[in-house]
Order: C-alpha cells, then sequence, then structure tokens
C-alpha cells in the first residue's frame, strides 16, 4: 500500500479508539500530513499521489471516499485535467470511488463526488460483476443508506432499472436485503415498476417470499407485484415462500383466492414445502386448500413419494396422518417404501412399514424394496429391513427377455 493509502487507512482506524476531544487534533495532523504529500507532486510512477493503487488496485481516493470527506476534498480539489480519475481509480474488482463511497453509505462523500465535473466518474459505472454504485447502496443496514440511494437514484433513475451480470436490478437487491425504507423509495417515492424480472425470469417477490421478507412481500404485492408470476423453472413467488415461509405464503396465495399454481415438474406449493421439510406450510396448505393426496408430479411422485426420497420420517408421519396413501405408485411403480429403501432412509422404511406398507410390494420390473436396498449398496438399511423387520430376502426377479 502506497503511504498515503497506508496514512488515510491508519487514521481511520485509529479514530475509532479515539476519544472526541483528541479527535480535532488527529483530523488536524492527518490533514496536514496529506496536503504535504500532495504538495510534493507526482509520484515516482508519474501518477497524482492519490491514485497509486495498492495490489488489490485501492488508491487513497478510494479510503478516502469510504467517509473522510475533508481529505475527499483536498483530493478532488488536486485533480487536474490530466488524471484520468476514472480509469485509474479501479480496484481489482472494477469498483471506483463511488461504489466505496455508497457501499460505506458516506452521504457527503457522494455528494462530493457527483458534484465534481473533474472526476469524471460516472453514476451507473459498474464493476466485474455488473454492480453498479446504487446496487452497493441498496445492501447497506445504516439508516443513511435510504439518503445515498435517493442520491445516486435522483441523479440518474435509469439506473434503478440497470442489472448486474445475473440479470438483478436494485429493487431485487433491495428485497433481497431486506431493506424497506430503500424499497419503499423506488416504489413509493419514484414510482418505479417493482415487477422487474432477473436472467432467470425471477422478479423481487420471487426473492422476498424465498427469503422470507414479510413486509418486503407485503409492499410489493400492494405496489403491484403479481402473485401469479413464474420463473424460468414455471416456478410462482408461492412455490418459494412455501420452502421457508408460512405467513409468506399466505400474503401471496390470498392475493390469488388460494388457488395453487404447478411448476414444470407439475408440483404444488405442498410439494416444494415437503422437500424443504416445513411441517408447518404443509399442515397450513392441508388445511386451507384442500390439497388433492394423489396429486403426482411429471415422474408420478406424489408428497409420500418426495418425503420418502428426501429421507424425512417427520414428514411422511404428517402426509400419513393428513391421508396419503402408503401404497401409491410412481410411473415406474415405486412405492414410498422402494424410494426410501434404495437411498438408506432406514427410519423412513421403519416408518412405512410400521404403519402398514406392504414390505413384498414389486415396481414394474417386478423388483421389491430388498432389491431396491441391495442396488443402492444400503447395507445398514438392508441389514435392518431383514434382521428387523422380517422383510422376505429369497425373491427371484423376473426378467423378459426379448
Amino acid at each position: 500500500m502506497c503511504l498515503l493509502s497506508h496514512f488515510i487507512a491508519n487514521g481511520e482506524k485509529r479514530s475509532c479508539h479515539l476519544d472526541y476531544s483528541h479527535s480535532t487534533f488527529f483530523l488536524n495532523y492527518f490533514t496536514n500530513v496529506v496536503r504535504y504529500i500532495l504538495q510534493a507532486g507526482k509520484s515516482p510512477h508519474g501518477l497524482a499521489p492519490f491514485l497509486v493503487a495498492d495490489k488489490d488496485g485501492v488508491t487513497p481516493i478510494h479510503i478516502a471516499a469510504c467517509g473522510n470527506g475533508k481529505i475527499l476534498q483536498m483530493f478532488i480539489d488536486a485533480v487536474s485535467a490530466t488524471d484520468d480519475v476514472f480509469g485509474l481509480a479501479q480496484d481489482k474488482r472494477g469498483r471506483g470511488p463511488l461504489h466505496y463511497a455508497a457501499s460505506k453509505a458516506s452521504v457527503e462523500s457522494v455528494r462530493l463526488i457527483l458534484d465534481s465535473q473533474i472526476l469524471g466518474l460516472p453514476v451507473d459505472a459498474k464493476d466485474s460483476c455488473g454492480l453498479t454504485p446504487l446496487m452497493c447502496a441498496v445492501g447497506v443496514p445504516f439508516a443513511q443508506g435510504v439518503d445515498v440511494c435517493r442520491l445516486l437514484a435522483r441523479r440518474k433513475e435509469m439506473s434503478v432499472s440497470a442489472r448486474n451480470r445475473d440479470g438483478l436490478s436494485a429493487i431485487h437487491l433491495a428485497a433481497i436485503a431486506n431493506n424497506l425504507p430503500v424499497l419503499k423509495l423506488f416504489a413509493e417515492e419514484m414510482g418505479r415498476n417493482v415487477e422487474v424480472f432477473d436472467n432467470e425470469n425471477r422478479t423481487p417477490l420471487h426473492y422476498a417470499a424465498e427469503q422470507g421478507h414479510y413486509e418486503i412481500v407485503q409492499l410489493l404485492l400492494s405496489c403491484g407485484a403479481r402473485s401469479t408470476t413464474i420463473d424460468k423453472y414455471d416456478a410462482s413467488p408461492a412455490h418459494y415462500a412455501a420452502q421457508f415461509s408460512v405467513s409468506c405464503l399466505d400474503l401471496i396465495l390470498a392475493k390469488n383466492n388460494y388457488v395453487e399454481i404447478k411448476d414444470r415438474e407439475n408440483r404444488s406449493c405442498l410439494m416444494w414445502a415437503v422437500c424443504a421439510g416445513n411441517v408447518e406450510v404443509i399442515e397450513y396448505l392441508v388445511r386451507k386448500t384442500s390439497p388433492d393426496r394423489q396429486a403426482r408430479d411429471n415422474h408420478g411422485f406424489t408428497a409420500l413419494h418426495l418425503a420418502a426420497m428426501v429421507g424425512n420420517e417427520n414428514i411422511c408421519k404428517v402426509l400419513v396422518r393428513q391421508g396419503w396413501n402408503l401404497s401409491e405408485r410412481d410411473k415406474l411403480d415405486n412405492t414410498p417404501l422402494h424410494l426410501a429403501a434404495g437411498r438408506g432412509h432406514t427410519d423412513v422404511v421403519r416408518f412405512l412399514v410400521t404403519a402398514g406398507a406392504n414390505m413384498n410390494e414389486k415396481d414394474a420390473m417386478d423388483r421389491t424394496p430388498v432389491y431396491w436396498a441391495c442396488f443402492g449398496g444400503q447395507a445398514h438399511t438392508l441389514y435392518c429391513m431383514i434382521k428387523e423387520l422380517g422383510f422376505e430376502w429369497r425373491t427371484v426377479e423376473k426378467y423378459v427377455l426379448d
């Protein structure tokens, strides 16, 4: 790190441990040293001192932008017409001083940079990940982050619609970060459309639902986000909510009169909840939507098949108690018992048998659960099936010869 960067950085660190009676003295001290270095002229590389980068590409102007407005102003005043600040003040991630100021929610630094014509830093400049300063600011949890976002968004409103390399906008990122004040800024104060799509055709509502951000979901729905919008997998926000949040799911389904949408695999919200192991959501959906116990996805799996496959004994108990049939078959005539045995889910096998599943059921190729346990290499499960549960292992598989 160059001398000037080292000095500013150390000054910032030390000031955190000083009482306020000494802070003015040290601020003046560091400012005087910076002024002295600036007056010394160009570095041996022919660069202005505030543009000399360390191994990570971080320059003194990056560090000053993090919140030291007085020194940042000194750097701005020292910029000449030949200093390529935009080209040289970029770290290895492609971030400039404005990215740093936004990430630290420094209102003063952001305003200084935006108001400086000689710096020539675009408000919507993107780093190597496609992130603009506004996108960096929406994830900041500090109260002043809203003011920074307002400054950046008002300076160039199109920056609200800019996308990173994953197609995420600042609105998406605000929803993911659970940043309600910033989302209100975009949706209510600025009147921006909240139904915007990323590279996977997901909206901010999809992400808020997946994260379980109740207030964000509530705001997005009130601002026109559709509860039935599907992504590239034909999954709706309700599918994502079903994995983690019953409260968000209820908000979304209420907008659609509790009518469920199936995804590309023909799986319902209930099936997503089963795969995620969310008992609360399953019981809620059984109570609210009266789901078809024989409903199948594109592979012929019922909710009980899926629970057996993922090995969730508790979910299997809930589904059986709620009326799911132990003997339902998928497209290859596998029962839930076949699937649990083949994957080595011993506790699920034990429960299904105890609940009444037929131990000798055969699939479309006359294979029993014991065969599936052998085929899957599930030695412990096989041992329990034979020794503890009494499965018949002397079975003959039928082969159909062409």
